[in-house]
């Protein structure tokens, strides 16, 4: 089971992106949770639409077969992070 692609990839951003999730496994189907930096992932979700990622969050997502062996992925985790405020001319 292939892991699942977060785009964009966790990074800093001054705005929330909207992530896709996409997987190249057939018949797979992916599970994600969003959670504030540094905390425990809570209930996952199944994956239907782009989410607006919060700030300061992580994503975890994997992919399970519904189809056939229900073998899953790894979890992977994406952190999106604010971009540090600086003041202008310093």
């Amino acid at each position: 089971m292939a892991n699942p692609v977060a785009t964009p990839r966790g990074g800093l951003y001054d705005a929330r992106p909207d992530v896709v999730l996409t997987c190249s496994s057939a018949g797979s189907e992916i599970r994600y949770c969003v959670a504030a930096l540094g905390a425990i992932p809570g209930t996952y979700s199944v994956y239907s639409a782009p989410i607006s990622m919060p700030l300061n969050h992580t994503l975890h997502a994997y992919a399970v077969d519904v189809v056939g062996s229900a073998e899953s992925s790894e979890v992977i985790r994406h952190d999106y992070r604010r971009v540090p405020y600086t003041e202008s001319g310093h």
